[in-house]
């Protein structure tokens, strides 16, 4: 109900691109490849990453989710 929470990641993992899964039992992505994790906001959890995922502004308008990407 509050769009203001709404929150949109980059799902390519910042370590070496591979694409992260979300893990529910666990409540974070993780990275098949190399065994990194982030937070439900992209931040980082463990590595070998060093960095969060990327994010992107997010809004809705009229039941639509926005997702500025660039």
């Amino acid at each position: 109900d509050d769009s203001s929470s709404l929150i949109a990641v980059n799902s390519m993992c910042t370590h070496q691109g591979c694409s992260v899964e979300w893990k529910s039992e666990d409540n974070q992505f993780q990275c098949p490849c190399h065994g990194s994790a982030f937070s439900p906001d992209g931040s980082l959890a463990s590595g070998p990453a060093t960095k969060p995922l990327d994010t992107f502004e997010v809004k809705v308008e009229e039941n639509l989710v926005l997702i500025k990407s660039a």
